[in-house]
């Protein structure tokens, strides 16, 4: 045995090899272990859509990137209505083989099967926004909060959306919004950023200052010295204030382009 389990093995039984793999991959962290188990799955059922999903899982711990994607188009060629892998395929696109435009498309196909699931929408809104595609981004998020409007995950990434299109005031409202709910620590430095890019300058300092004390960190210290500087001296640059001190746009890091640079 690879491993002490409760689970007792028939090595004649595709299903037991599936289930051994599963618990090794997800339990234990075993990847090795569980691919081999899967490998055995599917010699002894060669069309076990479960098997194929399971497999494709394991093969991303090894950057067999390709590997996977085939295992999960096998699945989507034989169930093209199983939104779970359209998601996966999706994320795994975006994720691990940078490649944002195909990824969009599973993603969108996805919610299209299940227009329910928020998380879905939640990978969707990320990658829209990391391909630049804030319009559409932002109105995804919108979708999504109708009717999941507590949905934290997609209303820090509309926070950040909104940054990322200069909706500043948009931006403090939605923060003041969140200000009195389990949120309200997590969104003080936007809601400083927000203030200062509309020279509400007094404000932010107060705010970076109330996220320093209660993140205990210094992230972002350069953007009050920066706010502070504008009140001392009534000046201030073209560069906005945002969570990184060059003033660039927010990035979810959704989309890894180093990982697979020679897909297309």
């Amino acid at each position: 045995m690879m491993t002490e389990t409760p689970f007792e093995l028939d090595t004649n039984d595709s299903r037991s090899w599936l289930i051994m793999g599963i618990e090794l991959l997800h339990e234990l962290d075993k990847h090795k272990e569980a691919l081999r188990c899967f490998e055995k799955s599917l010699e002894l059922d060669p069309d076990n859509l479960i098997t194929f999903e399971y497999m494709a899982d394991a093969l991303k711990y090894f950057e067999k990137n390709r590997e996977a994607l085939g295992y999960y188009e096998k699945i989507l060629s034989i169930n093209p209505s199983d939104s779970k892998i359209w998601n996966k395929k999706g994320v795994l696109l975006a994720l691990y083989m940078g490649n944002g435009k195909d990824a969009i498309e599973s993603l969108k196909k996805a919610i299209e099967l299940n227009p329910k699931n928020d998380w879905y929408y939640y990978n969707l809104v990320m990658v829209l926004s990391d391909s630049e595609k804030y319009d559409e981004a932002l109105d995804f998020a919108n979708r999504c909060l109708k009717f999941s409007p507590d949905f934290d995950a997609v209303l820090y990434c509309k926070i950040h959306i909104l940054e990322n299109m200069c909706k500043y005031q948009e931006v403090l409202e939605l923060c003041n919004s969140l200000s009195n709910t389990k949120y309200s620590s997590r969104i003080e430095f936007s809601k400083a950023n927000a203030l200062a890019n509309l020279k509400r300058f007094k404000e932010a300092v107060i705010w970076y200052d109330k996220n320093f004390q209660n993140q205990k960190h210094i992230w972002g210290i350069e953007n009050k010295k920066r706010a502070l500087d504008a009140i001392k001296t009534g000046k201030v640059s073209d560069i906005p204030f945002t969570h990184y001190p060059d003033g660039h746009k927010f990035d979810f890091s959704s989309i890894d382009e180093k990982k697979d640079q020679a897909y297309t």
